[in-house]
């Protein structure tokens, strides 16, 4: 008798156990739960929505251009124009990407024009007919280097601008 009376006790105490243990989890999950629901739930903010608000910062800004870019244009003022509407996200797009091309056109005709510049002077000093040792024929090959050096940058810029184009999904 006595062996049963603990082998039942046995058997009996440790699953109080974990009932006890799984009321304990339920309530701390419940807990956890309200605790969530307190919280307020934070906007998550997008790129669609930073440039809409004009606070989006571009990913690049060339160096030699200090002012804002057209792919965070700046937030419609109300003292600009009191009777004016205010213009929608799709308007400001339309904008954006018009300025993007126009700095995209300007790029594409620098490196044309100093591609040409490049030719140019490659052509002149290929002419051997000439005095090789010249003072003329150094200030060409000084003239060529810094042209190079120029197209290498315009390149660098048209690249960036088209990567800027890409980023922000101008067609």
């Amino acid at each position: 008798m006595r062996r049963i009376a603990c082998l039942l006790f046995l058997t009996l105490v440790p699953s109080g156990f974990s009932v006890a243990e799984a009321q304990g989890m339920a309530e701390l999950a419940a807990k956890e739960k309200a605790k969530r629901k307190a919280q307020k739930t934070g906007k998550v903010y997008d790129e669609y929505e930073l440039k809409r608000s004009g606070q989006g910062v571009p990913a690049y800004v060339p160096a030699d251009t200090t002012a804002t870019t057209a792919a965070s244009p700046a937030p419609p003022t109300a003292a600009a124009a009191p009777g004016a509407k205010a213009k929608t996200a799709e308007e400001l797009q339309a904008e954006a990407e018009k300025a993007w091309r126009e700095k995209l056109q300007k790029a594409t005709q620098e490196v044309q024009t100093l591609g040409q510049l490049v030719e140019s002077l490659q052509k002149n000093l290929n002419d051997t007919t000439g005095n090789i040792y010249s003072a003329q024929r150094t200030n060409q090959m000084a003239q060529l280097e810094q042209a190079k050096t120029d197209l290498a940058a315009a390149q660098q810029r048209l690249a960036d601008l088209q990567e800027e184009g890409r980023r922000s999904r101008y067609r």
